[in-house]
């Protein structure tokens, strides 16, 4: 697998179908689950003062880039390309040239490639966490699109009122339930230091995969971006407008992003 070193982290730089292709031969040799995460500008800014983030994504067998400006990050030194207007240097959004080298693989497209292999090959599947009702809201509308994927489990998982106590009992519930692949929505960087520390405890487990806000898409709760905006890489734009909440968290996922890359 083809991967590109960005701030210390190897990032997954081949393109999604290949990268699915490996992890699903992966799946007849393995011996504990694999660890997947898909950090976006904004945790690679927060893994630089969170040490336990920085090692757990370290500890990742594959960090995927769901992000427009990690794919800039790799264009400015020379490690791919990425659409983009090519003004001053090439910004993580616009027009632009397109070289295919290196290529954005978004959460939220990689868990539905994921659900088609779960389901073809009789996987059990666990949908845990993201906000109230979104993992049950998920769980209905893919029976939908992928009416035999066995999904044994969606919930919140964790109120985080006990975190040490519910995550013994999430866990024993995983297990009893025989979950094989396992999307933890905490959040960043709850659902990667989760996913860290319960590789051991979860035997049973194929695949665990941080995704972040995926189970909101999957429930409806909320929109994802048209199609042409993801092929601009303008979807946080989308996000803007839906969640003007989030101008703080966008600003690091661009500009503070940009700003420290340029300085490293």
């Amino acid at each position: 697998m083809k991967t590109v070193n960005i701030w210390g982290l190897e990032i997954v730089a081949s393109p999604r179908q290949i990268f699915l292709k490996e992890v699903f031969e992966r799946l007849n040799f393995i011996s504990r689950p694999l660890l997947i995460f898909t950090p976006n500008a904004e945790n690679l800014l927060r893994a630089q003062k969170n040490s336990a983030l920085k090692n757990a994504l370290s500890h990742a067998d594959y960090n995927i880039p769901d992000s427009a400006s990690i794919l800039w990050s790799a264009e400015r030194n020379g490690q791919g390309i990425l659409k983009s207007i090519g003004l001053l240097f090439r910004l993580p959004f616009g027009f632009g040239v397109d070289k295919k080298i290196f290529e954005k693989i978004s959460g939220a497209d990689l868990v539905m490639d994921i659900f088609t292999e779960a389901e073809k090959r009789g996987y059990k599947v666990a949908l845990v966490g993201g906000a109230e009702k979104a993992a049950e809201e998920a769980s209905f509308n893919l029976k939908s699109i992928y009416p035999q994927l066995n999904i044994v489990y969606a919930g919140v998982g964790i109120l985080e009122k006990e975190w040490h106590l519910e995550t013994l009992e999430l866990t024993e519930k995983l297990n009893q339930l025989g979950a094989e692949i396992i999307l933890c929505a905490f959040g960043c960087p709850k659902q990667e230091l989760w996913c860290y520390y319960q590789r051991d405890f979860l035997p049973r487990a194929k695949i665990l995969i941080g995704v972040g806000g995926t189970l909101e898409f999957l429930s409806g709760q909320i929109k994802r971006a048209p199609v042409f905006l993801r092929k601009l890489n303008l979807e946080w734009l989308w996000r803007l407008l839906q969640q003007p909440w989030r101008l703080g968290r966008i600003f690091n996922a661009v500009a503070k992003f940009i700003y420290k890359d340029l300085k490293n």
